[in-house]
């Protein structure tokens, strides 16, 4: 249990109901109060926040509905449990099957009681943390999904963003870098600043540094009057440097040099601005390999990777799949007046494509087959007649092209990282049973887990 006391409201016309053992109940962390049910609960003016509401049953049916709609008005995010007599079920079937999370026969015992509570308030706390995550994320940047991956993310994001740590976000285009970079800024103390994004890869190099410092008047040809650049104007809040392995060498030392000072010139200044902005990095390229290449700095590197967060691609997160593409249709269905649904065969033919273009491309695969295919219902075969893309004969029978820019070892690493999932899926997480089926001991299975962070 939390060291924060949990608050119940008990309405019941008995103050001494039997079961309410207030010292056992105070010692696993609840705190109680009684409200008498002939009374309003307009009337209820104290401040805390109420949990759970133990309502007590033997008080009319038609007062016992009217209280539970009311105190559900007043406290939307309480687990309501009714206390019943015997032989009373079917009145209380009548109000249960509002909004009731548990129904307790009078009399019940203190531990018997206790343990709904508990129950209870691991649904409570549930509910709040799925507000919470949407608060952070907004309804344009939800990060869906129940895969293990997705949910590390998560837990990452919610250690880094308080800190003014710099995070390095690493992924394959399409894969939620941004949206990621975007909840961390929304979940920090500077989310009423300013978020400033900058595509290092679409500035063209002779810009960039103007871009980032700004100039002054008369810098060179063409500035005409002083320009404010996206450091000074991401003060007090965060700035996203994305595809920060594009930045040319010069770039990337005219980079540490501010990151390491905390100021900076305007292109043609002589006065040193100083900043306070959270620095944000993402990329989708191995930057540890550009190193060895000389393509990156080693400095550079290790002064943005304090914190390494990795966004999975689309495709090692399992049946995330199914879940994305029912809320990207629904959502453009929203938007172009239709309410289409994904058949069986559509779905296994979405879990089988690889999704190259990740997350991404299976938004917009979705907002076309929302536009495209006439039936409510889409099929498999809809699907490939509006996307080839997506049958698996369409993709690239060339092994050497699958390397996809990578490294054979990179390749072989994905492959068994791959197959790794699929079987611990198949297996529903039984490491015995993957053992077997892998023809592997499980002290080099679980090394191996433990490497790609699978569990």
């Amino acid at each position: 249990m939390s060291s924060k006391p949990h608050n119940i409201l008990v309405i019941s016309a008995d103050e001494k109901m039997p079961g309410l053992d207030a010292d056992m109940l105070q010692k696993a962390g609840f705190h109680f109060s009684f409200w008498p049910a002939d009374k309003q609960p307009a009337a209820y003016t104290r401040a805390a926040l109420i949990d759970i509401i133990l309502l007590d049953v033997s008080i009319r049916t038609e007062l016992s509905q009217r209280l539970l709609a009311q105190f559900a008005d007043h406290f939307p995010a309480a687990q309501f449990i009714l206390a019943v007599e015997k032989n009373a079920i079917d009145r209380v079937l009548v109000i249960s099957e509002e909004m009731a999370f548990a129904v307790l026969e009078k009399p019940f015992s203190a531990a018997r009681l206790l343990i709904e509570l508990k129950n209870a308030t691991k649904r409570v706390q549930m509910q709040r943390e799925a507000e919470r995550l949407q608060h952070i994320v907004g309804d344009d940047f939800k990060m869906l999904g129940g895969s293990p991956q997705i949910e590390a993310v998560r837990r990452a994001i919610e250690k880094a963003a308080p800190t003014d740590a710099r995070v390095l976000i690493s992924g394959e285009n399409g894969s939620g870098k941004e949206l990621v970079a975007e909840a961390i800024h929304r979940a920090s103390k500077r989310a009423d600043q300013p978020f400033i994004k900058v595509n290092c890869a679409a500035i063209p190099k002779t810009l960039i540094e103007s871009e980032l410092f700004g100039h002054e008047k008369g810098a060179f040809t063409g500035a005409y009057e002083q320009k404010i650049g996206l450091i000074e104007e991401a003060d007090g809040g965060t700035l996203l440097l994305d595809e920060i392995g594009d930045l040319s060498l010069d770039m990337q030392a005219k980079l540490l040099r501010v990151l390491q000072e905390n100021e900076f010139l305007r292109v043609g200044g002589t006065r040193a601005i100083r900043f306070d902005v959270r620095v944000l990095a993402a990329t989708n390229r191995n930057l540890r390999e550009a190193i060895q290449q000389g393509h990156f700095r080693s400095d550079l590197f290790f002064r943005l990777n304090v914190i390494p967060m990795e966004v999975p691609p689309l495709r090692e997160r399992g049946d995330d799949v199914e879940l994305l593409a029912k809320y990207f249709l629904e959502k453009a269905g929203r938007a172009s007046g239709t309410n289409k649904r994904l058949a069986k065969d559509a779905i296994e033919l979405l879990q089988n494509y690889r999704w190259p273009g990740n997350v991404r491309e299976l938004r917009n695969a979705m907002e076309r087959a929302a536009i495209m295919i006439e039936h409510e219902q889409i099929s498999a075969q809809d699907l490939q007649h509006v996307m080839p893309d997506l049958t698996n004969a369409q993709e690239s029978k060339d092994a050497f092209a699958l390397l996809d820019g990578k490294s054979l070892r990179e390749k072989i690493d994905d492959f068994e990282k791959q197959l790794l999932q699929d079987a611990y899926r198949h297996s529903k997480g039984n490491v015995s049973r993957m053992a077997r089926l892998l023809k592997t001991d499980r002290a080099n299975l679980h090394r191996k887990l433990s490497r790609y962070g699978i569990r």
